[in-house]
């Protein structure tokens, strides 16, 4: 913060006088209970202060009509006709919204798509066919026929033990995971006692990792849940989705034919599950199975067996576009606000962003005169979560420099309406909550005082405010750009699992409402604050 002026609020005061402003309205939602004012779909504060503004905010069944649009299409991964259509869908969406949808920035990829997969057990009178939760995403390919060996059970893989106060959260437990693994994998194929040239190897993950909400202290300023007023609780934080790919690359220089990981989760849970999402790996087929299936394995691993395994998959050059599309302000400035998200996935959440857009451009648009925003709302909508190696949100800003040189906020939206969905081995995988822990992060800014303020307003139950030094999610860009940010986004287990029904049973249509409600009212109240007000403080990652 040196050379910034004497005027410029510490983090310490900001925060001061945000937890002053927001302590009364705490008491507010505690106050009212179930049947209070504050307990209906639409915020007690409405942008645009009248019950006209307020109608035209989307519904809860209007939400759920446009996430079920989405999902219709089928699993969106990256670069696939199904994720083309939605995308196509949200240019024709935003142009009825009375936006300019820009051209489009291709991004080439190479699109790998399962067709067909199993695991037989040979030898018998017929195969005896084991249950697949899912496939290993880019991991390699069979032909038709498969591939056939031993299965080799090469052991459990160490637990690991995470710090909880970790200030790097989640990408620290992760980097901490990938490197303990290495070094195991390599201990385990040296003293195998047998050759893994030719054979099906079968592994243990010590996954999820044993995580608790914990990890999210060291970056909290601020957390609302009125199920827990006191403070944020210490909750069950293992998560499927925080799988990232390793041992690959050693199990195929060993000479494996194929792997066999398993997971400790339960097939309800486990099943579909797309992970590791964005890895890659060198040729070598994987499959992931549930702890059950996993200790039947173990139990026949004894006598190797002969196994045979098959992971069908094409591969073809494809391109894969970012969307923009801008909503014109009332031109009384060239400034500014970006609305960022993703637009690929696997189900309702990964990646409904893009339908929350839409509601949002929708509702800017209808806005009577007087009542609109001064600033230009720009939409993007970047592709590439879903695959490795691609630019995402960074992509689009160093597509844009025109329209990155007069954004004075940015607001990245992921993973809307989530209910929580816990796995235990007392209970199985059950509902546990309406509200997924989520978090939004946000620079040090005067940015943080509206947001703090309205998470309560609108009922974001079990959201934490949170600052660096790392950013999950697509939206760090904008922080390691220097431009004033928000990053919401939550991560339920099923976050990337492909179901026939995208997961829909799982939707919170009802937050959903209040999160668009939310987003409209934030962006109501930055577009009152002066460009400087919003960058007065750090908007950098925190000691960057």
């Amino acid at each position: 913060m040196s050379g910034q002026s004497s005027e410029l609020l510490s983090r310490r005061a900001l925060m001061a006088r945000a937890l002053t402003a927001s302590a009364g309205l705490v008491g507010a939602r505690l106050l009212a209970g179930p049947g209070g004012a504050l307990a209906s779909t639409l915020p007690a504060t409405l942008p645009g202060g009248n019950e006209t503004v307020a109608s035209l905010l989307p519904s809860a069944q209007q939400v759920r009509s446009g996430v079920q649009t989405m999902v219709n299409f089928g699993p969106r991964l990256t670069g696939s006709r199904a994720h083309n259509r939605y995308i196509a869908w949200l240019q024709t969406q935003f142009t009825k919204a009375g936006c300019s949808v820009l051209p489009p920035d291709p991004h080439p990829l190479t699109l790998w798509q399962a067709r067909r997969y199993g695991l037989e057990v040979l030898g018998g009178a017929s195969p005896l066919i084991i249950p697949v939760s899912s496939y290993y995403p880019r991991s390699g390919a069979t032909a038709r026929t498969g591939v056939t060996g031993k299965l080799v059970y090469l052991g459990a893989g160490p637990p690991v033990s995470i710090s909880p106060g970790d200030p790097g959260g989640i990408p620290a437990a992760m980097q901490l995971y990938e490197s303990s693994m290495e070094g195991w994998i390599n201990a385990a194929i040296a003293g195998a006692g047998t050759s893994l040239h030719g054979n099906i190897v079968l592994i243990d993950l010590p996954l999820p990792l044993p995580l608790t909400t914990a990890i999210f202290a060291s970056m909290a300023d601020y957390y609302y849940n009125p199920e827990e007023p006191t403070g944020a609780a210490i909750g069950d934080y293992k998560r499927l989705w925080i799988a990232s790919g390793v041992g690959l690359e050693q199990l195929k220089s060993a000479g494996a034919a194929g792997v066999v990981f398993g997971f400790d989760a339960s097939p309800q849970a486990m099943l579909g599950q797309y992970v590791p999402f964005s890895s890659e790996g060198p040729g070598l087929p994987a499959l992931n199975v549930d702890r059950e299936t996993a200790n039947t394995l173990r139990g026949l691993a004894a006598n190797t067996p002969t196994v045979r395994l098959t992971l069908q998959a094409t591969t073809e050059p494809v391109t894969s576009p970012s969307i923009v599309a801008v909503l014109p302000g009332d031109g009384s400035t060239e400034e500014v606000m970006v609305l960022n998200t993703h637009t690929d996935g696997q189900n309702f959440v990964e990646e409904n962003g893009g339908v929350a857009q839409v509601l949002l451009a929708r509702y800017f648009n209808r806005l009577p005169r007087g009542r609109r925003l001064r600033r230009t709302l720009v939409f993007s909508a970047v592709t590439g979560h879903m695959a490795p190696n691609m630019p995402q949100t960074k992509g689009f800003i160093d597509s844009h420099p025109d329209i990155i040189g007069r954004t004075v906020a940015a607001i990245t939206l992921e993973h809307l309406g989530v209910s929580k969905w816990l796995d235990t081995l007392t209970n199985g995988y059950y509902e546990a909550s309406p509200y997924e822990p989520s978090g939004a992060y946000c620079s040090t800014t005067e940015m943080v005082v509206p947001l703090i303020e309205s998470i309560s307003e609108h009922q974001i139950n079990n959201t934490a405010v949170l600052c660096g030094p790392v950013y999950f999610g697509i939206g760090g860009a904008f922080f390691e750009a220097g431009i004033p940010a928000i990053g919401y986004l939550t991560g339920p287990n099923y976050l990337v699992q492909i179901a026939a029904n995208g997961c829909m049973d799982k939707l919170n249509d009802a937050l959903f409402a209040r999160q668009v409600a939310w987003f409209a009212d934030l962006l109501t109240r930055y577009d009152k604050m002066s460009a400087q007000e919003l960058k007065t403080g750090e908007p950098t990652v925190r000691g960057a």
